[in-house]
């Protein structure tokens, strides 16, 4: 049975393959998958005419960008964000059973909001560096 066109986020992961690193994930964001647009416009190309727009000829570029995410979840100062480690596999796992998983590192870690009677939280950046597999569920 396939699933249904409208999920929600609560059972999604994030998990880091080497570095372990695990946290209470309370948002992600994932940025897009983006190909540059080439434009291949020429002294040759021709002038569309009145009543038309356009004219300019574009190709899309053969490779794809790999999405970025933006997480967001409970900070643990007792857990050591794997900023610097080398990449590994990074897998996104869906509530429906769907996978994103690609080689990647976080980039950035943020811990943030620290105050009285309020809960730790952190911001951080997972970069995917290659091909990303994406299998439904």
């Amino acid at each position: 049975m396939a699933s249904s066109p409208v999920d929600v986020g609560l059972g999604a992961t994030l998990t880091f393959g080497t570095s372990a690193f695990s946290a209470q994930i309370t948002s992600m964001d994932i940025d897009g998958i983006e190909r540059e647009v080439i434009e291949t416009t020429h002294l040759g190309s021709t002038n569309v005419g009145a009543g038309k727009v356009g004219g300019k000829t574009y190709i899309l570029s053969t490779l794809a960008d790999t999405p970025m995410l933006n997480v967001e979840g409970h900070f643990n100062p007792d857990t050591t964000p794997p900023v610097d480690d080398a990449e590994e596999l990074i897998t996104v796992t869906f509530a429906s059973g769907a996978t994103w998983v690609g080689s990647g590192g976080m980039s950035s870690y943020k811990p943030g909001g620290i105050a009285v009677d309020s809960k730790m939280t952190f911001s951080a950046t997972v970069k995917f560096t290659n091909v990303v597999t994406i299998t439904g569920g």
